[in-house]
């Protein structure tokens, strides 16, 4: 099976003629979005107050990861976490979001001795998810029957003990779903409306909304792999045609990208590449490269749903995902996606030049305890990973060198 990004056949032309329908005569420029983003107070934002003294969890490590390759940096519950980067020393810093509170840490991972600063003391209970674009966080978390996002935005990373006020900006309610730009400084995201969805863009602190594009689609997942585009995508549903659709990030033109049984996509950091996964189709669940220039598919060797991989920014067409350890059922995604199902994954690197290079076992020889990986993320040198265990969400390291 060699699916091709020019959407296969007139089955699909007929579905995104269907679909479409007067799609380009869609509003795709001013105006902010229906519900405007909500404050505290009357004011636009507010400023935490100084942290006096902030409450540090005591199940970090004070110590440096040592020499096991996968190590434990926190029990959890953490709703997200990332790495950020100091100069002058430089120093790998793990900046994570407690669940339970959504308090705000960086903890210097390659520091001995070094203890969670807390960023944060503001008190947001029931954060479900995170989303980091530059120097802010833009948590979700649920209130009664309504989504609620908000835009933290913190000091710049430092290993000094002082602490500067963070700024809290709501978003609209019940967002669908959200998007950082590769550089920080922009999120996009998706608003349902009664023909489908819209897309806004806005600076990383949430103000400064616009409309960029409309799509007839109520349920899209949105990504933004490279500067000049994004990608939004129905969700996959096992068997079920789905399509994915690049958006200018300037313009807000749209462009039917891939159509295919229970798609899922991910772009590389230059839209050269694409890891997609199809099941439900005759091939079974696969997952494919795809090379933009060439056209050419090639199917993995092994295979990991494309949203559990991230993209290397050192090394050209190079992804590490986590997949399943063992077999899985072709629905795999579905089982996943509702809790029904729960396996032991791998880390393993993918490099199109190569094969698949299996990096760690966690509960293995590599240290750990045996986990299904909610999340991952990597650092700007690639000396390391973080993952979030699912079900108790605590958050592992993983030592890319030695």
């Amino acid at each position: 099976m060699n699916l091709n990004f020019k959407i296969v056949g007139a089955v699909a032309a007929v579905f995104v003629i269907a679909l479409l329908g007067s799609w380009f005569f869609f509003g795709r420029s001013g105006g902010a979005p229906a519900t405007q983003p909500q404050t505290f107070g009357t004011a636009d934002t507010r400023t935490d107050a100084a942290i006096q003294e902030p409450e540090v969890p005591d199940t970090a490590q004070s110590e440096s990861p040592g020499s096991q390759k996968v190590f434990k940096i926190l029990d959890g519950p953490v709703a997200g976490a990332t790495f950020v980067q100091t100069l002058n020393p430089t120093t790998t810093i793990v900046r994570y979001v407690l669940a339970e509170s959504g308090r705000v840490f960086d903890f210097a991972l390659d520091t001995p001795g070094a203890v969670p600063r807390a960023l944060s003391n503001t008190t947001i209970p029931g954060i479900s998810r995170v989303v980091w674009a530059g120097e802010s966080a833009v948590m979700q978390y649920l209130e009664q029957d309504t989504l609620k996002s908000l835009a933290l935005v913190l000091p710049l990373a430092t290993t000094s003990s002082a602490t500067i006020p963070a700024k809290i900006q709501f978003l609209p309610n019940n967002i669908i779903d959200i998007a950082a730009s590769p550089d920080g400084a922009s999120i996009a995201y998706l608003l349902r409306t009664g023909a489908g969805a819209d897309g806004y863009l806005a600076r990383t602190d949430g103000t400064g909304a616009r409309k960029l594009f409309s799509l007839p689609l109520s349920r899209l997942l949105l990504s933004w792999p490279t500067a000049n585009t994004l990608i939004a995508q129905a969700p996959p549903a096992f068997g079920i045609e789905t399509v994915a659709f690049s958006v200018a990030a300037q313009s807000g033109a749209a462009s039917p990208l891939l159509y295919a049984p229970s798609l899922s996509l991910n772009g590389d950091r230059m839209l050269g590449r694409f890891l997609y996964s199809t099941a439900g189709g005759p091939a079974g669940r696969v997952t494919y490269s795809h090379d933009v220039r060439s056209g050419l598919d090639s199917a993995l060797s092994f295979d990991p749903l494309p949203e559990q991989c991230v993209w290397s920014g050192l090394a050209s067409s190079t992804a590490y995902c986590a997949a399943a350890a063992a077999y899985v059922p072709e629905n795999y995604a579905d089982l996943r996606n509702s809790g029904e199902i729960s396996v032991a994954q791998q880390i393993v690197s993918y490099n199109a030049e190569s094969l698949a290079t299996l990096i760690a076992v966690p509960g293995g020889a590599d240290g750990g305890i045996t986990s299904d990986i909610a999340a991952l993320a990597l650092d700007r040198s690639e000396r390391y990973i973080l993952f979030i265990k699912k079900g108790d969400r605590s958050l592992w390291g993983v030592r890319l060198t030695r």
